[in-house]
């Protein structure tokens, strides 16, 4: 039997370990908003805009090694891109994979978190850009699970005369995935001129896409542009009101997914969707 003296040391083990579980729980970040962000240096013409989408896998190469360097010099020749699978802050006074990122390439960086874990913001969306920001808007998105959160980030860039709003979005696997593809593409649908990448756990013979695919009001930008598109892709460039003039992909490597881009040219809107 435990003694009367042993009791309240059980009560602070008890405690102890319901503090350990509470700070240990995955908890989905709050909506977010923020004004103008400006460009670090000169930013490009305005006459075409070279964006990517990167799940960067936390930075973790094939080979297992962690290097934000080889991700860094992947993406350096795009004006912005959408990254997923991000790490956040972590330690005190390390600073999260977006704002590194940045530091290195001397981009625009934005945090956009997903999850809080241990106090701290750990795992995130982002994205980096050679234009300036006009503001930025992060939405949750639906999770009954309460373990696997998602959030959708729409940043609104400024290039030359013309504002185009840039969405970054990772969708979960099945649990909530078509509420979560719902709400992204009716936010995506609001704008005529508009760009949303992405992994979206989805690839093209998916029911889910079906519609999306079928529809005249968005353009699998990177469809036009791949000779040998994967039909096992699930990382996508959708497009609204803009005209596709180029693009490519980085393989597998420094990431466990390739890196897509797309060049778009703004001096003409698209004639049609694909």
């Amino acid at each position: 039997m435990y003694s009367l003296v042993s009791i309240p040391w059980l009560i602070l083990l008890a405690l102890l370990l319901m503090l350990v579980y509470q700070l240990g729980r995955r908890r989905p970040a709050p909506a977010m908003q923020g004004g103008a962000m400006h460009a670090v240096g000169q930013a490009p013409a305005s006459g075409s805009l070279r964006v990517g989408s990167y799940n960067i896998h936390r930075a973790r190469g094939m080979d297992g090694r962690k290097d934000l360097g080889r991700i860094a010099e992947v993406v350096r020749p795009m004006d912005v891109v959408g990254l997923c699978e991000c790490e956040g802050a972590g330690l005190p006074g390390r600073k999260d994979q977006c704002k590194r990122l940045g530091s290195l390439l001397r981009r625009i960086s934005l945090f956009s978190p997903t999850q809080q874990r241990w106090g701290r913001y750990d795992r995130g969306s982002g994205l980096l850009s050679r234009y300036a920001l006009n503001r930025w808007v992060q939405e949750p998105l639906h999770d009954s699970t309460g373990t696997h959160p998602r959030s959708l980030l729409r940043a609104d860039l400024q290039v030359g005369d013309e504002e185009i709003p840039f969405f970054v979005t990772h969708l979960a696997r099945r649990i909530d995935q078509a509420d979560q593809l719902e709400t992204v593409l009716s936010r995506f649908l609001q704008y005529e001129r508009a760009v949303l990448v992405g992994d979206l756990n989805l690839v093209r013979a998916s029911p889910l896409l079906a519609g999306v695919l079928a529809s005249t009001g968005i353009t699998d930008a990177l469809a036009l542009v791949l000779e040998d598109d994967d039909p096992q892709r699930i990382d996508w460039i959708f497009t609204r009101g803009l005209r596709i003039v180029g693009g490519g992909m980085h393989p597998l490597g420094p990431s466990d997914h390739p890196c897509y881009w797309v060049e778009l040219d703004l001096q003409q809107e698209a004639c049609s969707s694909a």
